[in-house]
């Protein structure tokens, strides 16, 4: 039977939904469906926010707070009062309890099951362990899996243990909480204390690690338990609160199904530098119950976000430093603003010059070299030949041809070598004789067609090599018209081959093929080209292909060879390299080890069939092209298997293809 709303997860991001719903009265008549593993039976979270008086969100979930706090205090500073802010305690089983009464008042169903599987065909649905349930809607607030291995400059989490005690003596203070005390042992981390007093002699004390393992309660027992007795004096211990926040500063939500409305972290709705996510799960339901777009987030905050999270991870050590200073020269309003993302430009750089300037510069040149780093290959690898040209006319092609076949055995063959994981001509994902003697029989088949028509066989890997550039492009900047892909790469060989039309003729001599005069209309056909390019990247609006587009007209004055390999080596290859890593869910050892075997048996293949080494360098250059041809043909068909079953695992939300050691 049909569903009107499921909610895949009972967390504070469906139970926040489903308050707004209530309120908007969009919960009535509704067949609903929640689908949980565990009960909410018990308080298993704390949730915080701070706001004023009349703010929605208070005027929403204040009377759920156990308590609120109108000072806070930061790194041992005397508390400071937060004007017309409070900050909002509120128990988890609390949030449970109210939402299970609404749904109750609206006879909705409750499983007590594992949510195995969310996707979206004729119309949504959700996979448990009792059977398929469909809807009309479907909230997904599952934790994400992470499939793809994420860099160590993201892979940083929030990690907690916290005691909720009874002192021996009224030491607190309860109009006052601590967000963060530094003065306890870092560990190899960035470390701090976190005190929110309910009474005089009640409290939740908890540790928090932000760093790349999460920290244990064998860990913090030792550094919360001195911190309580030499701040607070003797107490009893009542319960123990544990928990881990991702902090991924580039965590991409999935790709959208229809009728599927990501919830929560799986909707990136957890402010990756510190971890709240309470105040923008409520911001993303209430867009949601007035069906509209949530608001664009301030591409800046999100910058910064990254700067601090690859310091923690990078330079764990710095945490403390940055923080103490932070608490030293702006006040808590001020913090609460940023954390908020609510201050100007001008503020935040009055911010940052009093902060420690060299490890936010350094972190900043980190971050863009890692974001930039193949664009920095593909134009320094143009700058370095024009330098060499300039000046050591003499060794800037040897130098260059050493680097790109360097480039060739780094990035180049490997990229291809992991077509055995595509299914495409071997079901076990395993290097078999079978898969083996399958690859083979198409290599041969394209070198065959060398040795009979090298004009057929030339054209013929032109227009594959196209398809397959292109379709990794629009890959990349997420375009699914497989049309505009195949045009893309089409227009890229014209405008790279019209852009040297002497180097081109003398291949097709070398390769035997009957030459075309281009000296009349060559520079018309290279504007044509590169102008409609530009065209299409304008269009679709995406940076990257105007990257390319730059890189094209610069090109133009870089030898052949050494333009289309740096593009085939430094862009293409590293592209599919990496679409590979992430859907494979390895990292770049374990691709290379698992991409060893093929890349070993390419290169003998290439010194023993193809080299020549009594021929002249420009004949090996051709020998080059066909050994390329011929092992890009069943690479192509690989990986446009590949591509295919990507699209459609995360058209359905299936998880992609297992992976084998």
């Amino acid at each position: 039977m049909e569903n009107d709303y499921v909610f895949a997860g009972l967390g504070a991001s469906s139970c926040i939904l489903i308050h707004e719903l209530q309120r908007g009265g969009l919960l009535n008549n509704k067949k609903i469906l929640v689908i949980d593993p565990c009960t909410k039976i018990t308080n298993d979270k704390t949730y915080c926010f701070w706001s004023k008086d009349e703010e929605d969100i208070t005027q929403a979930f204040s009377s759920m707070a156990s308590h609120w706090w109108s000072k806070i205090s930061t790194d041992s500073h005397p508390p400071q009062d937060m004007g017309d802010l409070k900050y909002y305690h509120i128990n988890s089983l609390e949030l449970y309890n109210a939402t299970k009464n609404i749904l109750t008042q609206h006879e909705a169903v409750f499983l007590n099951e594992t949510v195995l599987k969310v996707g979206s065909a004729q119309q949504p649905f959700v996979v448990s362990e009792s059977g398929t349930h469909q809807a009309q809607t479907v909230f997904d607030a599952r934790p994400p899996h992470f499939e793809q291995v994420l860099p160590e400059d993201q892979n940083i989490l929030q990690s907690f243990v916290g005691y909720k005690i009874t002192l021996d003596d009224q030491a607190l203070n309860p109009d006052a909480c601590t967000l963060m005390d530094f003065n306890v042992p870092q560990q190899d981390h960035t470390q701090f204390v976190y005190v929110l007093p309910f009474s005089k002699n009640t409290a939740l004390v908890e540790l928090t690690r932000f760093g790349t393992k999460a920290i244990s309660e064998s860990s913090a027992a030792p550094a919360l338990n001195s911190y309580i007795e030499e701040n607070f004096g003797p107490y009893e211990l009542n319960d123990i609160e544990r928990g881990v926040i991702p902090m991924f500063a580039d965590l991409k939500p999935p790709k959208p199904l229809p009728g599927v409305i990501p919830l929560g972290t799986r909707a990136n709705k957890v402010k990756p530098s510190t971890g709240y996510a309470f105040k923008k799960m409520f911001a993303h339901a209430k867009s949601i119950c007035k069906n509209e777009s949530a608001k664009k987030e301030e591409s800046r905050f999100r910058f910064y976000d990254r700067l601090l999270i690859l310091i923690l991870a990078l330079w764990p050590h710095q945490g403390k430093p940055i923080f103490q200073r932070l608490f030293q020269v702006r006040d808590t309003a001020y913090i609460l603003k940023f954390l908020d993302e609510k201050t100007s430009l001008w503020e935040d750089a009055k911010m940052f010059y009093k902060l420690p300037v060299s490890i936010f510069l350094r972190s900043c040149f980190t971050f863009l070299f890692r974001k930039h780093k193949p664009s920095l290959f593909l134009f320094g690898s143009l700058l370095l030949y024009s330098v060499l040209d300039l000046f050591v006319p003499q060794i800037g092609e040897p130098v260059m041809y050493g680097l790109l076949a360097i480039g060739l055995l780094l990035v180049g063959i490997p990229h291809g070598a992991m077509d055995h994981m595509t299914e495409a001509l071997s079901n076990t994902k395993r290097i078999t004789l079978s898969f083996i003697l399958k690859y083979l029989s198409l290599m041969s088949g394209v070198y065959l067609l060398w040795i009979l028509s090298p004009t057929t066989a030339l054209l013929g890997f032109i227009l594959y090599s196209a398809w397959h550039f292109g379709e990794t492009d629009i890959e990349e900047w997420n375009i699914e018209t497989p049309f505009i892909g195949l045009l893309w790469g089409v227009l890229f060989f014209i405008t790279l081959f019209s852009s040297h039309p002497t180097e081109t003729q003398n291949i097709l001599l070398l390769l035997k093929v009957p030459v075309v005069d281009l000296a009349f209309n060559h520079s018309l056909i290279y504007l044509g080209a590169i102008s409609l390019s530009f065209a299409l990247a304008l269009f679709f609006r995406r940076a990257q292909w105007l990257s390319l587009i730059c890189f094209l007209f610069l090109a133009q004055w870089v030898p052949l060879v050494i333009a289309f390999g740096t593009y085939f080596i430094f862009h293409h290859s590293y592209k599919g390299w990496s679409h590979l890593k992430s859907s494979l869910g390895k990292n770049n050892i374990a691709l290379f080890k698992n991409a060893l075997p093929f890349n070993l048996g390419a290169l003998v293949l290439f010194l023993f069939f193809f080299l020549n080494p009594q021929a002249s360098l420009e004949k090996n250059v051709s020998l080059f092209f066909v050994f390329i041809s011929c092992i890009s043909f069943p690479h192509i068909f690989c990986m446009h298997r590949f591509y295919a079953l990507r699209r459609k695992t995360q058209k359905t939300g299936d998880a992609f293809l297992s992976v084998s050691s």
